[in-house]
């Protein structure tokens, strides 16, 4: 069953640049790997400064997988090694489909 991975990070005050490529280079790389169908890079509209990625994989296996990728380990130790850059994941499963017709 597909699932959702959804992580939003709060940096702190002169880390957004680096925060936001440690995203895209985790992006660029997931987007490589067996199971992944779909992400998208965000950003807060208003409010306090947030950035996120969601990610969708045809199972949590192969996020799984993909996750545990040493370079994956990598960027991810970067980008959540700053006790003081706040961060939320969920993983969520997909139980319903709405494509646009």
């Amino acid at each position: 069953m597909k699932v959702m991975r959804i992580t939003i990070v709060h940096p702190r005050a002169g880390r957004e640049r680096q925060v936001n490529q440690l995203l895209h280079e985790i992006g660029e790389f997931m987007a490589k790997q067996p199971g992944y169908i779909n992400g998208y890079s965000l950003k807060s509209h208003a409010g306090p400064t947030a950035v996120a990625r969601v990610s969708l994989w045809e199972s949590s296996d192969a996020l799984d997988k993909a996750a545990m990728q040493t370079h994956t380990v990598a960027l991810r130790s970067q980008l959540f090694g700053d006790p003081f850059t706040q961060h939320q994941e969920m993983l969520l499963e997909v139980v319903e489909e709405h494509p646009k017709k």
